[in-house]
């Protein structure tokens, strides 16, 4: 851009160095300014600087005006977010499994860009949540967007889904053929995304992990089943997803049946440990907050998985379950 152009672009760019360089503890002072405008091939006078600063707070940015001896300062007071609830965003984002790691550092970067850049090397950090298990998904997001346009637009999506298999790798459900459903809302439930969708193949209501779908696309068909979706209770039917609440911390020892490969890489992720047993069940060791709900998670599988060790996890499962007999 020519060097006339940017000094009609003045304000704007003056506007830029108060949200990129100015703090509380960074405070700007006319020669600070001055040496931020030149880097935009901006030349201003000091009286100059003055009247800008005054007619941005005349605009409304909540400017405040220091001195330090006989030097004026001046700094962006206020923003849209404070750096608390920034943090607050940049450690929701991190902990959130349904993000995948790349989209994660991409939105914790759009994040840093609503605050100074001091400021924003603070929450430039990694936040360390034990055995975090990520989305492996990289499309989620283009999923979610389907989803939302096409409910907004009242239309049919069809996808394909996926399963695990104990080699751990991903199997297409319903012979590799597409899903053909009509989208009515998206549920968050234990940091995972669902769909709620009505099958217009099977005419009732089921639900769909969003980061297992593969190949999402709108149709030009129109929804069906919003009598069937007015007829459930949504906080009767998101309840059902488990939730582990706190408990002793254990390494716990699981035979399982095969067929619970996918529920146990579903709940501790793709890098649990997979030993054959025989030709129909599989161990395994994963990490587990041994609470009550955990206990009552294994009893609500039915005997697809059962704790081996250790000896302390299993009396206390075998404990509970004499409870009710």
């Amino acid at each position: 851009m020519a060097r006339s152009d940017n000094q009609k672009l003045k304000l704007l760019y003056l506007m830029k160095i108060f949200y990129e360089y100015s703090d509380d503890k960074h405070p700007l002072s006319v020669e600070d300014i001055i040496n931020h405008l030149n880097e935009y091939d901006i030349t201003v006078e000091r009286k100059t600087v003055y009247s800008d600063v005054d007619m941005l707070i005349e605009f409304g940015m909540d400017i405040i005006k220091d001195r330090q001896g006989s030097k004026g300062l001046y700094y962006l007071c206020s923003r849209d977010f404070e750096l608390a609830e920034l943090k607050m965003l940049v450690d929701s984002v991190q902990v959130s499994k349904f993000i995948t790691p790349q989209k994660t550092r991409e939105l914790i970067s759009k994040i840093e860009g609503l605050t100074s850049k001091y400021e924003g090397v603070c929450l430039n950090r990694q936040v360390y949540v034990a055995e975090q298990i990520k989305s492996l998904n990289k499309l989620m997001f283009n999923n979610i967007d389907v989803i939302h346009n096409s409910i907004a637009e009242n239309r049919c999506i069809k996808f394909k889904y996926f399963m695990w298999d104990t080699d751990k790798k991903q199997v297409l459900r319903n012979n590799g053929e597409f899903y053909n459903v009509s989208p009515w809302l998206l549920v968050l439930s234990d940091e995972n995304y669902y769909l709620v969708a009505y099958d217009n193949e099977a005419g009732r209501i089921k639900h769909f992990r969003v980061d297992k779908m593969l190949k999402t696309e709108m149709c030009d068909e129109r929804r069906k089943g919003k009598t069937a979706f007015n007829n459930i209770n949504m906080s009767t039917y998101s309840n059902k997803m488990f939730n582990m609440y706190e408990g002793e911390n254990a390494s716990v020892d699981f035979i399982c049946e095969n067929s619970a490969i996918g529920i146990m890489i579903d709940r501790f992720g793709n890098d649990i440990p997979v030993v054959k047993v025989d030709d129909d069940h599989f161990k395994t060791v994963v990490k587990v907050s041994a609470s009550d709900a955990f206990y009552g998670w294994v009893v609500g599988l039915g005997g697809k998985i059962k704790i081996a060790g250790p000896a302390n996890v299993r009396a206390k499962f075998d404990e509970l379950i004499a409870k009710f007999k």
